[in-house]
């Protein structure tokens, strides 16, 4: 909850953890590393190494005189580009010493710095030249007003888009020129002659195949993202302004190539219509993306249901679609939800997981109760064996076909409050899930 928190708005998200509770909380802070959340974890006493290291940007283990200046430091560390987890070990007579040294921090406001404009004329020529860029959006671009920018600028080439798992959201599913999830692009990737990167994390560019001898224009990732590399030109900074200075050198330029005609059958050949009246795995996302409404949450355990979610859940804004980072098994998406919730002030958010996740996750349901969240907690049903129901006294019933799902969806929303609902879905015929 702590991580999500720090992913989803601009403070960072704390969580006070006992030396035993580490290996229980890995899958937090694992989140934040890959989801680049800024988290702070303060434990009483160092933690176990090997559980948590591999994981954080850095460990500060302070003395009684440093500790202020450590916990400021610590802060700083979270939000810092690029965001993620810290750790800070407080024994506790460090803890229980009077605090020293304590003071404001002044308000740093680093304004945004134009790139050298050798570099963004090398950049419209590339665009301009090109007959068929593709825009690639990554996690960089969930904040700020990247965004706007982003979709006047596939808008006025036109370029066709296709997007990270992080990067979801930031220009809406349903716009006509995004195509969807990068992974699953490979007919457009093979007839774009020029791959523009937008707000790129160097954790998604390392899982990247790039096709072999396709130049790159990678705007506003990290300061040595492509730097250096042969057939890709990097232009670092905000990426706003980066769009905002290079606009007026692609203006008048001659339109790409691209068959919006053809894009536009490439993105419903790739998106199937699923079978109405029968109850699948992803018939029910759909059903529940078409009746929550618009900014809802959806959290997705990893495992057999996030491909299923991942691929028909549709976002219309950033971080509408939370992932988790953890083992296939761990339980992330009801506690994802419920702090998606409160980081929203009482927003919809919706957990996807199975009955193992939502068994093992009672002291989130139960948090969601005590505030009366709007949290919908959807067993999928592809987990394997099933459980027992939650012990949490919350709503739990179980949707065999399409009404039943659409009646207990409507009661979920109408209500206060958490609640279960079971789906007990058949696999499509001849789909993967």
């Amino acid at each position: 909850m702590a991580a999500v928190t720090g992913d989803l708005g601009p403070a960072t998200g704390v969580v006070l953890l006992s030396p035993a509770d580490a290996p229980a909380a890995v899958v937090g802070v694992r989140y934040a590393a890959t989801a680049r959340a800024s988290l702070l974890v303060i434990s009483a006493g160092p933690l176990d190494s090997s559980v948590l290291t591999p994981h954080l940007k850095a460990a500060l283990q302070p003395t009684s005189e440093s500790a202020a200046s450590a916990l400021m430091s610590a802060l700083d560390l979270t939000i810092e580009a690029p965001r993620g987890p810290v750790h800070l070990a407080l024994s506790p007579h460090v803890a229980a010493a009077p605090a020293t040294g304590v003071g404001e921090r002044p308000a740093v406001v680093a304004p945004g710095v134009p790139p050298a404009p050798a570099v963004l004329d090398e950049a419209a020529a590339l665009l301009t030249a090109a007959a068929r860029p593709l825009l690639v959006v990554g996690l960089g671009c969930r904040s700020g007003q990247a965004g706007p920018w982003l979709r006047a600028l596939a808008e006025a080439l036109p370029m066709p888009v296709l997007v990270t798992l992080r990067g979801k959201g930031v220009l809406p599913d349903p716009h006509p020129l995004v195509l969807g999830l990068l992974d699953e692009g490979g007919t457009v990737l093979a007839r774009a002659d020029l791959i523009v990167t937008a707000g790129l994390d160097p954790l998604e560019e390392t899982a990247i195949s790039w096709p072999a001898g396709l130049p790159r224009l990678a705007l506003g990732g990290p300061t040595d993202g492509g730097a250096g590399r042969a057939g890709v030109l990097s232009v670092s900074g905000d990426l706003a302004l980066i769009i905002e200075e290079l606009a007026p050198r692609v203006r008048g330029q001659a339109r790409a190539d691209w068959d919006v005609a053809e894009l536009d059958r490439l993105k419903r050949a790739r998106r199937v219509a699923t079978s109405a009246g029968q109850l699948s795995p992803s018939r029910a996302v759909d059903m529940v993306r078409a009746l929550t409404p618009a900014g809802t949450v959806a959290t997705v355990d990893e495992g057999p249901g996030a491909a299923v979610v991942t691929a028909r859940w549709q976002a219309v804004g950033p971080n509408e679609l939370l992932v988790g980072a953890g083992d296939s098994g761990q339980s992330f998406a009801p506690a994802a939800a419920v702090a998606a919730s409160l980081a929203r002030a009482g927003g919809h958010a919706v957990a996807f997981s199975d009955a193992a996740g939502l068994a093992a996750a009672p002291d989130a349901i139960a948090t969601a109760g005590r505030h009366q969240l709007p949290v919908v907690l959807i067993d999928l049903g592809v987990g394997g064996a099933e459980t027992p129901p939650t012990e949490a006294a919350v709503p739990d019933v179980t949707a065999g076909d399409e009404e039943q799902l659409t009646r207990a969806l409507h009661r979920a929303l109408a209500g206060r409050g958490p609640t279960v609902i079971r789906v007990r879905a058949r696999p499509a015929r001849g789909s993967p899930v």
